[in-house]
């Protein structure tokens, strides 16, 4: 009998449906920090000079490389939603950007969203959760594509 969680004998599909997952569910995670992401992002780093040698330096040499790792990924999220923006304006769909955009960037309620935008209870998290698909595409190609 094959074990589906055997690497050896486990369909590629199901590596493929699996990494898929975990893009969408990266992008849902970076989403939910954008703001403490862009915040840190925008911190000068202690010791700006050539960091002194020792532990302390190493440490300071790590967190300047954390915040220029951090600064790149809040560009590329930044990209992705820009293009995600005119996708939408070609489309006809702004207002789901609008929601998008209240929930992980404003930090809105879906209810607060659905009050504010004057829909149904349940639509902010849809739309949320269309446009969450298409930033894991626009940050993660093939490998945000879930099924």
């Amino acid at each position: 009998m094959e074990n589906r969680n055997d690497p050896k004998t486990r369909p590629e599909s199901a590596d493929k449906n699996e990494t898929a997952a975990q893009g969408l569910a990266l992008t849902t995670r970076l989403m939910e920090n954008y703001g403490l992401l862009r915040e840190y992002a925008g911190k000068d780093t202690p010791g700006s000079q050539e960091a002194p040698a020792g532990d302390s330096g190493a440490i300071l040499d790590m967190l300047r490389r954390s915040r220029e790792d951090t600064a790149l990924v809040v560009g590329e999220i930044d990209q992705a939603l820009a293009a995600v923006r005119v996708a939408a304006a070609a489309g006809g769909y702004s207002y789901k950007v609008e929601a998008f955009e209240r929930r992980y960037i404003r930090g809105q309620t879906y209810e607060q969203i659905a009050d504010a935008v004057n829909s149904g209870r349940n639509s902010p998290r849809r739309w949320c959760d269309e446009i969450m698909r298409q930033m894991a595409v626009r940050l993660f190609g093939v490998n945000g594509i879930s099924h």
